[in-house]
């Protein structure tokens, strides 16, 4: 099963698709992106931030349907790489902190946060 979800202005998350498909491939993740840019009436992809996890097939179909969007991995994909150079429970539990800053002023106190730490 393929999702997207959205986080709405009170940062709750919600169900915007959902297709059920025979394998996870990249023809898969094409079909579904393609169908949900039409669904959605993208026409323009450069506001889209799309964030994804590292899943088979996902990654160069963001590339090809959301040619102009922003492209984010999942927090904990991130971390996994982190974590190899940056130890320390306070330096994990700023990145969880800072990857969730729903605001630009909000992403940029507790970037300096996380500065201050290492």
């Amino acid at each position: 099963m393929l999702t997207a979800i959205g986080i709405d202005p009170n940062d709750c998350i919600y169900l915007i698709a959902f297709g059920v498909v025979e394998v996870e491939s990249l023809a898969a993740w094409k079909w579904f992106l393609e169908t949900l840019k039409q669904g959605l009436g993208i026409e323009n992809t450069y506001p889209w931030t799309i964030m994804t996890n590292k899943q088979k097939g996902l990654v160069p179909a963001v590339a090809q349907v959301f040619l102009e969007s922003e492209h984010r991995f999942c927090v904990r994909h991130l971390y996994s790489n982190f974590q190899m150079q940056f130890k320390g429970e306070n330096l994990k539990n700023q990145l969880w902190t800072y990857a969730r800053s729903t605001t630009v002023v909000r992403w940029n106190e507790n970037m300096e946060k996380m500065k201050v730490l290492n």
